[in-house]
């Protein structure tokens, strides 16, 4: 027999809401995997620098972001047909009387290596570290750079 005493009217179903309802829910564990330190049981994920690669008719350059990090804590490989991006970020030190209520910087080692193009110039390839970006210049060789032939008429 019906209970009209227990009888809760139906919910009617909207898409937006339960897309919204899994928005809520993904937002809430993507916040809990990246926030969540591993002082509190998770494994720490690592961390790499992002990179913009550009290039020019004379040049590439690398461009990477590496906050707090200083040009001693970074180092530069070029092997055979390759360059190499390696480094490590220091955690900080809890200081006495301090806790940490969230931590969503990253620590740790980092490597991050690329092809180089047949036509650089590995003897000339230059770095510099400023405001937290390692710009690195990789010249093209002479015989690379296009050469502009002129158009005669006759």
């Amino acid at each position: 027999m019906f209970d009209i005493t227990r009888y809760e009217p139906r919910k009617l179903w909207s898409p937006m809401t339960s897309f919204q309802n899994i928005q809520e829910e993904m937002d809430r564990i993507f916040d809990d995997f990246f926030t969540t330190g591993k002082r509190e049981g998770l494994v720490e994920a690592g961390w790499y620098p992002a990179v913009d690669v550009l290039e020019d008719t004379d040049k590439f350059t690398l461009k990477a972001e590496v906050p707090g990090l200083t040009e001693k804590d970074v180092q530069i490989a070029v092997e055979e047909n390759a360059i190499s991006i390696r480094g490590e970020k220091k955690e900080e030190k809890e200081e006495k009387g301090m806790h940490y209520h969230k931590l969503e910087r990253s620590y740790g080692a980092f490597s991050r290596n690329f092809q180089l193009p047949s036509n650089v110039n590995r003897e000339q390839i230059s770095a510099q570290y400023r405001d937290g970006i390692l710009e690195i210049t990789l010249p093209k060789t002479t015989q690379s750079k296009p050469k502009i032939v002129e158009i005669k008429a006759s």
